[in-house]
């Protein structure tokens, strides 16, 4: 995970001021949350951590990452995400409130899957 991340960011251009993160483990995220993730982003105040939550308060993706975490980012090694310095820089966060499953469904094995292909269209 963390090779691919800096694979990543490594390919933006100078430009760019945020990365937005997703997992290919995350088959059903909607257009619908990418575009109100990136609507945040460019909206905040100073450059922030913005990622969907549940209305239950579970943390989701993708998450969008501000130029100025990049080298944090590029730091981690391994099978590790973000997610540690996302609790690292929580002040820095802006949710995204949405329901539903799909900025909450990975999947990582077949049983996950088969979970997902039983669900209502």
């Amino acid at each position: 995970l963390s090779a691919s991340l800096r694979a990543g960011l490594a390919a933006l251009p100078a430009t760019a001021t945020g990365a937005l993160v997703a997992l290919g483990d995350m088959p059903l995220v909607e257009t619908g949350i990418i575009d109100a993730l990136i609507a945040a982003f460019e909206s905040a105040e100073r450059p922030a951590i913005v990622f969907p939550e549940h209305s239950d308060g579970r943390q989701g993706h993708p998450v969008i990452w501000p130029r100025d975490l990049f080298g944090a980012l590029s730091a981690l090694s391994g099978d590790r995400g973000g997610k540690a310095l996302i609790g690292e820089h929580r002040g820095r966060c802006l949710t995204v409130r949405t329901q539903g499953i799909s900025a909450f469904a990975d999947v990582d094995t077949v049983a996950d899957l088969a979970a997902l292909e039983r669900l209502p269209q």
